[in-house]
């Protein structure tokens, strides 16, 4: 299970595992609240799994931050996320 959801400080809150079985309904949600916001900063402290769907996920939420002209930030991304995108050659895409 995972869900995401906006803050008070608008900032989007992703809870649970980034998973090839949980990212198509979460993919959706995320999407619709960025139009609510004017910066996309998704705080990822609350993921407890991830896998390579989850790291495409963040590429496409980056990818979709620019088609709104927003700038797309990630905190606290998971170990895990970090591996894959390293052995994916796609870590520079991450925050350091």
């Amino acid at each position: 299970m995972c869900s995401v959801e906006i803050a008070n400080d608008g900032r989007i809150e992703v809870r649970g595992e980034l998973s090839f079985a949980t990212v198509p309904g979460v993919r959706a949600d995320a999407l619709r609240l960025f139009s609510k916001v004017r910066s996309v900063h998704i705080d990822l402290a609350g993921v407890t799994g991830a896998d390579s769907a989850g790291l495409a996920l963040l590429i496409e939420w980056m990818r979709e931050s620019r088609r709104l002209q927003h700038n797309a930030h990630f905190s606290h991304v998971p170990d895990a996320l970090r591996v894959i995108a390293e052995l994916s050659d796609v870590d520079d895409l991450l925050p350091a």
